[in-house]
């Protein structure tokens, strides 16, 4: 083992015990997509599976959204094939999602491939989805709802864990340190063509504003992580003082009048957000222009009606604020 791949790899592993991502005894299920840092995951984790004390399985999700994905499942078989360890394949027909739910090809594919991963984490019975996201894919991250202006609600980033049993042990390292390390230890990885297509801002975001942004200060990576987790740490504790703000029911949140006054301008967008992404399934979407437009009727008595994104509407009334999902 060179230094080189010793420095990253302990870096990992690390990370991994510090931030006590698997316990002992646990499997963890791979999502190896077959690009350089599901790869480098793969590598890691399996060259410190009996430190960490877990038992690791792969899976792969086929997009069908390239004319190569069919060569990236088989890739990344051979990969699970070659160092014996179980291979769980699903295949997804995302643009028939993207037609009938009207949602974006990238909104699209994201939900199916969580969807089919934890698919395969009942199969397969694994306690832990572990995804090959880098501090590289965190500050783009940050930076995407940033500029679409989500203020400090929408600016944590992915979490490293969650309840689900979600882990993502590579947010200590950066996509161009993953690359260098494998080029430099020869491992073979596969090129995914519609990363360099700047059709998708995310990836405008990737190839002309954060090469500007590392010139100024080569580290903005962890520097945006670290906004990230200081904007999640936030929202940790101002959901405790929100929690039991609102009730819930299948497509619909409502927030009684008492607690409108009770939480005032400074927390009901908190309780906003948390709604929406009670009917939603994700926080993300509802930018600050739409909260504020809420705040703007959420105190008066009158009647009003406004449309949120993702099919959300908000009714106001003297009774108190309700939110409805088609």
């Amino acid at each position: 083992m060179s230094v080189f791949e010793e420095d990253l790899a302990l870096r990992v592993l690390s990370y991994c015990k510090r931030k006590s991502l698997f316990e002992k005894g646990g499997k963890a299920l791979l999502a190896v997509s077959g690009g350089s840092d599901s790869v480098f995951l793969l590598h890691v984790l399996n060259r410190f599976k009996g430190q960490l004390g877990i038992e690791i399985c792969v899976g792969h999700v086929d997009h069908q959204l390239r004319k190569s994905s069919k060569e990236d499942a088989e890739f990344v078989r051979g990969l699970a094939q070659g160092i014996g360890v179980q291979f769980y394949l699903k295949t997804a027909d995302v643009r028939g999602y993207a037609k009938n739910s009207g949602k974006t090809i990238e909104e699209s594919a994201r939900e199916m491939r969580y969807r089919l991963l934890f698919q395969i984490k009942e199969e397969s019975g694994s306690d832990y989805v572990v995804t090959g996201h880098t501090a590289t894919d965190q500050a783009e991250t940050v930076l995407f709802r940033l500029l679409r202006g989500s203020g400090i609600l929408g600016l944590s980033g992915v979490e490293m864990k969650d309840e689900r049993g979600i882990r993502r042990p590579l947010l200590c390292v950066t996509r161009d340190e993953v690359r260098g390390f494998l080029q430099k230890e020869g491992i073979a990885f596969r090129e995914d063509e519609s990363n360099i297509d700047k059709r998708f801002t995310r990836n405008r975001i990737r190839l002309d504003v954060l090469p500007i942004l590392k010139k100024i200060n080569p580290r903005v990576e962890f520097a945006l992580c670290e906004i990230g987790e200081d904007a999640r740490q936030i929202r940790d504790l101002v959901s405790t003082m929100i929690e039991g703000s609102f009730e819930a029911k299948e497509n619909e949140v409502f927030i009684p009048r008492g607690e409108v006054t009770r939480l005032g301008e400074a927390l009901l967008p908190y309780a906003l957000l948390d709604g929406f992404h009670r009917l939603t399934g994700r926080p993300f979407g509802l930018l600050r222009r739409h909260i504020q437009g809420v705040l703007r009727v959420a105190f008066r008595k009158e009647k009003a009606m406004l449309k949120l994104p993702r099919g959300v509407t908000v009714f106001v009334d003297k009774h108190g604020i309700t939110l409805k999902r088609q």
